[in-house]
């Protein structure tokens, strides 16, 4: 995993929240997830990464914070 190309993700992902949604999130571990099968997440963003550079980067949100989030928009 090249954090070079992470990075920009994590960073405008950062921007939309406190834009949208007047919080300051923080990134957790980044790590691969080998559990996609079993899962706890409602709503889930996914970006394709193609190119020299293949992968997917995944925002996901359980269906409580996705409300909380959508009263403050």
């Amino acid at each position: 995993m090249n954090v070079r190309l992470i990075n920009p993700f994590l960073s405008s992902t950062i921007t939309v929240f406190e834009q949208m949604f007047q919080v300051q999130p923080m990134p957790g571990e980044v790590h691969l997830d080998e559990r996609a099968h079993t899962h706890r997440w409602d709503i889930s963003a996914v970006m394709v990464l193609t190119g020299n550079a293949i992968g997917v980067v995944a925002i996901r949100l359980t269906r409580v914070l996705t409300d909380k989030l959508l009263t403050r928009s």
